[in-house]
């Protein structure tokens, strides 16, 4: 992912954000924009890596995800240290502004973690966007082979 990951303002109204303390906003907000985290909110990472980011100990990260996973704004596989944060294209609706990049990078991530229950939790919950973003790229696909079909006609004459 690059070293842009834009953060839309109403996270600051969300139910579940506004109940947190000060430390768990960090937290989210760093599983959110961290260096690990990828354009389809799932990936792994240490809760050593987020106890470092955010100044706190391993324990209080620890427990931190474990609350933030029974408030539903994210899933924690601790085993695995797999995070996947629902509502992820709400707060980063950027990342659904560039369809054919963002399917091709969901295919990739697909490919590299072999994790069925994971695909299929961001399936169901994404269905909506994943909606969207097919019918952006066929609306693409269909504009670029009129333009074809234009530029055919148009060397023809």
């Amino acid at each position: 992912m690059g070293n842009y990951n834009p953060v839309y303002k109403t996270i600051w109204t969300s139910k579940h954000f506004t109940k947190l303390n000060s430390t768990e906003k960090l937290v989210y907000l760093n599983l959110l924009t961290n260096r690990q985290s990828t354009q389809s909110g799932i990936y792994t990472i240490l809760p050593d890596y987020i106890a470092c980011d955010c100044k706190i100990s391993t324990d209080e990260a620890l427990k931190i995800l474990k609350k933030l996973d029974e408030l539903h704004m994210i899933k924690f596989w601790e085993e695995e240290n797999l995070i996947f944060i629902h509502k992820y294209f709400k707060y980063t609706k950027g990342t659904i502004k560039h369809p054919y990049n963002l399917t091709k990078t969901l295919e990739r991530e697909r490919e590299l973690l072999n994790f069925p229950e994971v695909w299929e939790l961001f399936d169901m919950e994404f269905s909506q966007e994943l909606h969207l973003i097919n019918e952006k790229l066929i609306k693409h696909q269909s504009n670029k082979n009129k333009n074809k079909s234009r530029n055919k006609d148009n060397s023809n004459s």
